[in-house]
């Protein structure tokens, strides 16, 4: 276990879901539902999924015109939303990236925002690790192996619940990315929060693993030292799921900033 990992305290008992493969919209919905799930006393719980259609996410507080090519993406049919946690732009490839969120109170993560990242952060590189590849944390939350981005994460403290997700990268393609992304190309700005540029590599190219050998070491590496049960969500979950992709995931005042 990497250094700075806590443990839950004695009988918590985390909940997993998945892997699944979601659009955009749902997955951050969910991931809304599971953070109100956990706050009103709801078990911790750790997804996994893919993505089943590209998309570019925006923080929360960041310019969306600012950091994408809205219309290369609207030409292309990529999904376009804004989360609800912080972080830069991020262009998601359709089956090309494994994602992952740890939501739990925040009393599991004591120690601050770094400390926070690096709890979570320390595990994804332990999973690199075991595919023998040398990782490292850098700018408190983005995962490096050698001059590559492998990993990006966000996080959202509400109601005293902590929620972190990421993203790893099996397949990359700079091209395509550098099409809908305009961090590597835009002069810099002091609207919102801008993104800083990384060069990107999957997995697959770095060391040439499948897709299900990095699923099983990032799931081992998360349940690590955690008595866990695996679950599904609850109709009341999809529902309310549905109800947000309409009212805010989709909805252009959200998506906008506006």
């Amino acid at each position: 276990m990497a250094l700075g990992m806590t443990r839950a305290p004695a009988g918590s008992v985390w909940r997993l879901i998945g892997p699944e493969r979601l659009d955009v919209f749902t997955a951050l919905a969910l991931d809304e539902v599971l953070l109100e799930d956990v706050a009103a006393g709801g078990p911790p719980t750790i997804r996994l999924w893919q993505w089943s259609h590209s998309a570019a996410t925006v923080g929360r507080f960041q310019s969306i015109d600012y950091e994408l090519d809205l219309r290369a993406c609207r030409v292309k049919g990529v999904d376009v939303s804004r989360r609800m946690s912080g972080g830069g732009a991020m262009y998601h490839g359709e089956d090309a990236e494994l994602v992952y969120s740890v939501t739990c109170p925040e009393v599991m993560m004591k120690g601050g925002i770094r400390y926070a990242y690096w709890e979570t952060c320390g595990r994804i590189i332990d999973a690199l690790e075991g595919l023998r590849l040398e990782a490292r944390l850098e700018d408190t939350n983005v995962i490096m192996v050698g001059d590559y981005k492998v990993s990006g994460n966000a996080q959202r403290r509400a109601r005293g619940v902590l929620q972190q997700h990421g993203t790893i990268v099996h397949r990359s393609d700079d091209d395509t990315m550098d099409r809908f992304l305009r961090a590597r190309w835009r002069p810099p700005s002091s609207r919102g929060i801008p993104s800083r540029w990384y060069p990107v590599k999957g997995l697959e190219g770095l060391c040439g693993c499948s897709f299900e050998a990095m699923l099983l070491a990032v799931r081992e590496a998360l349940l690590e030292g955690r008595h866990h049960e695996e679950g599904t969500w609850g109709g009341d979950d999809l529902e309310t799921a549905t109800g947000l992709v309409s009212s805010r995931y989709r909805a252009r005042e959200w998506v906008m900033g506006r």
